[in-house]
This record gives structure tokens, sequence and C-alpha cells, in this order.
């Protein structure tokens, strides 16, 4: 193990790679993504013979570049993939839209744009599906590792407040007004709204919106409602979160982009609403690659390394004084090979370290 690891991270007590879920989060260019691709396929080269899935619920879908996966249909968002010496598991990159498609009561969502909308990367529902998908793979127990790759900096917190968004949204007032129009199912949509209000203000309302917003407003209302066990269930997974268990969570950092700030509110967070087997992991030490380089160089990168070293440690035990209730992994800095095997195999290599 990395020797700026904190005395009291424990092998024997180390649940790295024993529980069914680790969630994986950090602000963008910490090399999160790689830790959590890498993460996975060190378990699926430890256990060969259990079932892995990976899921991002990243829009940016880094995940499709590392491992190199046709652009051809951008609508598939799930593969099953076989890595030479590594071995078999699945891939789900989380697109919002078409998660909703295959799980919702309705056959063909295409031609409601709201939905297409509310649904699209940035329409506000990539997290809450997020956690809605996260909990049917689990619940399912088709897979012995789910591994979740979450969007950069507080989009992370919005994953975690998933549960309590849909709490509220299906809350008292919201949820009878949900359950009043779908209720009434003999009855065509524009007479359902006519019951609820004003006929003169929906056709201002319509004037205002442009043809079919309404009716494509309700369609949306009553579909959330009839699909709202679909998110009522996900709640299951404050409690699974919670448990050291079923759920490790790794906070990625690096000393170029270490923010204590962000690690602060992290750490509140996750207090709340995650399990205390929590990882801070401390990415992209540059020292192991220059004390390599200083081998055959002249003093004034000496003189760096030894500034370099020194700012690892400091953050290093800034980070043990101030979240003492999470372990610190430290991993050193791997540079992108052209050819990506070699890049996962000194990250591979680096996860057996702390475990061997």
């Amino acid at each position: 193990m990395n020797s700026l690891a904190p005395s009291s991270y424990r092998k024997e007590e180390c649940l790295i790679g024993k529980t069914p879920l680790a969630i994986f989060c950090g602000t963008g260019g910490v090399g999160k993504t790689s830790l959590a691709a890498t993460y996975a396929l060190f378990l699926v080269q430890k256990n060969p013979k259990k079932k892995i899935l990976l899921i991002t619920i990243d829009p940016s879908l880094r995940l499709k570049d590392f491992f190199k996966l046709p652009e051809n249909n951008p609508t598939q968002d799930f593969f099953s993939l076989s890595l030479p010496e590594i071995g078999n598991f699945d891939l789900l990159l989380l697109q919002p839209f078409y998660s909703f498609s295959k799980i919702s009561s309705k056959t063909s969502l295409e031609k409601n744009r709201l939905v297409k909308l509310l649904m699209s990367n940035f329409g506000g529902m990539q997290e809450i599906m997020g956690m809605i998908e996260l909990y049917n793979y689990y619940s399912s127990q088709y897979y012995d590792f789910i591994i979740l790759d979450t969007p950069p900096g507080k989009h992370f917190l919005d994953f975690l407040n998933s549960c309590q968004k849909i709490r509220k949204f299906f809350h008292n007032k919201v949820f009878d007004l949900l359950k009043s129009f779908s209720s009434q199912k003999k009855l065509p949509i524009w007479k359902k709204i006519l019951i609820q209000g004003p006929e003169k203000l929906l056709f201002y309302l319509e004037k205002m919106t442009g043809e079919g917003f309404l009716q494509e407003f309700l369609e949306t209302v009553i579909l959330i409602r009839e699909n709202y066990q679909l998110f009522t269930n996900a709640l299951e997974m404050e409690n699974i979160l919670k448990d050291p268990n079923k759920t490790a969570s790794f906070y990625v950092t690096s000393c170029k982009h270490y923010k204590a700030d962000d690690l602060e509110d992290f750490a509140l967070k996750s207090q709340e609403t995650l399990s205390k087997n929590s990882y801070i992991v401390l990415n992209r030490q540059e020292s192991s690659i220059l004390f390599e380089q200083t081998r055959h160089s002249l003093p004034p990168l000496e003189m760096y390394l030894k500034y370099i070293q020194e700012k690892e440690k400091n953050i290093s035990l800034q980070i043990q004084e101030k979240f003492p209730h999470f372990s610190l992994l430290c991993f050193n800095e791997s540079s992108w090979h052209e050819e990506i095997d070699l890049f996962i195999k000194d990250l591979l290599n680096q996860w057996k370290g702390h475990l061997s």
C-alpha cells in the first residue's frame, strides 16, 4: 500500500471488493471514471464466475470512449463486453429517456416532447433515473457486483438527494392531484382537465404554450402517476446505501484538483445518506513518476520532486485530520497510453496493491 495511506486503514477490516454496490464520485478531471472502470475490471478478474455490472449516469458517457465502443447506434445503452486476460462483464450507459421507455407502462413515448425534454441528459431526471435503474438491477439479484460511476461535482449530491425528491413529488397534494387525473380512466383527457379548472384559463394557456402542449403536459402527468411504483420502489435504496455490508463509496480527488470545500460537502451529505464504508481516493500522485525521472536528471527536477512530495504529504495529512471517519487510498499518476491495455493494467495493479 502507498506510504501515504493512514495507519487507521487496516486491510483485515477492509470491505473493498466485498460489497455488492460501489459508488464512485468526485469533481471532473480527477480520474473518477477511470478508477470506477478499473475497479469493476479488478472485480471481474478476481471473481471470474461472478456477474458484474458497471453503470455510468454521467451524461458525458466517458466510459464509451474508455472501452472504445461503436458509435453506429447512439440509442444502444447496454453492452456485454469481454476483455482478454480480464473477463466478461456488462455495461450500462444510462440514457434517461430510453431507460424510462423500457421500464414504463407506455410502449412508445417518442411523440411526447415534454417527456423527451424531462428525460434528456440535462432535463433534471438523470440522477433520479440513475437511482431507479440502480434499484431495479440490485433488486433483481442477477448481478453479484454493481459499480456506479456518478456525474461529476455537485451532480453527485443531486443523485444522493434523488430519494428525497421522489418522496416530495409523490407526497400529499401533488400525489392526490396525479391520482385524480389517472383515476378517471373512462373520460377523455381534455374532460379530465376541464373538471380541474376553468375552460377559459385553459384556452389562454393553450394559446401561450402552443398547440398540443397542454395535451402533452397532461399525458406526462398521467404517465408519471401510472408509473409511480417505479419511483417509490427506488426509495428502498436509502437503506441499501446506508448499509456498510452492501455499499462502499469512493470520493475521488487529486493533488492538482483538491478542494477542501467540495470534500466537506461530500462528507456532510454522505454521513446522512451513505454507509460508513467510505473512502477518499487521492489520485494521480506525480511523485512516483518524478522519482524515476530524477535518476538521470538535473538538480531542478529533484527540487520539483521534493516540492511535489511535500505537497502530496500535506494534502494526505489534511484529509486524515479533517475526515478521520474516511479511509484514505492513494493512487499514483498513470499516463494515458495509446494502448489502453497498458493504462488499465497499471490501475489494476494499483487496486491489487491496496488489497494484497
